[in-house]
């Protein structure tokens, strides 16, 4: 599974032709999940800053009012961050839009220029 995911986050082979129908849904909803877990590290890491600043104690210190909970039931209950799925999808879907790279490409160089139009997608690259 993590050549699949690779070869998806590869802007080259971003289309996954090699794979059949149900392994390429398989691996975008693997991706999901892991950017998923992306946006969760960051509303975290937001939520602990803003509440520092708020109570003037240091980040790091647990303020989430959602601890412990699923990340898509604690948004709910936040009000309006569960937004972050709908941006999550749409950064998706406008990734597998793209044109492929052509294979002789550095898909390196690509994700450097395209780091600010796919942050959580560049993110994962990464990793």
């Amino acid at each position: 599974m993590r050549l699949n995911t690779a070869s998806y986050l590869d802007p080259r082979f971003l289309r996954l032709i090699h794979l059949e129908r149900d392994q390429q849904q398989k691996v975008r909803e693997k991706i999901k999940g892991e950017l998923t877990v992306i946006a969760e590290e960051e509303v975290d890491k937001e939520d602990e800053e803003v509440a520092a600043m708020a109570t003037g104690t240091a980040p790091g210190e647990n303020h989430n009012q959602c601890y412990g909970e699923p990340f898509w039931e604690c948004a709910d209950t936040l009000g309006g961050t569960s937004a972050i799925g709908a941006v999550l999808q749409q950064e998706m879907l406008t990734y597998e839009s793209e044109t492929p790279l052509p294979t002789g490409s550095n898909p390196l160089s690509w994700w450097k220029m395209s780091k600010s139009k796919y942050p959580h997608l560049a993110q994962l690259a990464r990793r």
